[in-house]
């Protein structure tokens, strides 16, 4: 599960979208999504960033990989049962970031 989530946190389409997310002046936007976007481009994986003033992570990495989850949506079920396992919803989170990143690339595509 590991090497899932150094793929997930390696995308350029998934910083892309949180950039996107994060908000601006008074408009609309997402303050987890700039959290985690924060945590990628200033560590290059998710890690607990930020820390309150007794150290403590404010936004551990298993929120980080649910919030992803809901962003994403991110369907929480396997076979009819609920996800009990953080850890199960890295293999749905990269299918959609693999999603992100086709997406991207049509894009471009299309640009030419």
């Amino acid at each position: 599960m590991e090497a899932i989530l150094r793929e997930i946190e390696r995308s350029k389409a998934l910083r892309e979208f949180l950039r996107n997310r994060i908000p601006v002046e008074d408009g609309p936007g997402c303050v987890c999504c700039k959290l985690i976007f924060e945590d990628l481009d200033k560590n290059e994986r998710l890690t607990g960033y930020p820390s309150d003033h007794l150290g403590s992570p404010t936004l551990p990495v298993e929120g980080k990989v649910l919030h992803l989850a809901a962003e994403l949506k991110v369907e929480r079920m396997i076979d009819g049962t609920r996800v009990r396992v953080v850890r199960d919803l890295l293999p749905f989170i990269h299918d959609k970031v693999e999603e992100l990143e086709s997406e991207g690339e049509k894009h471009v595509e299309d640009e030419w």
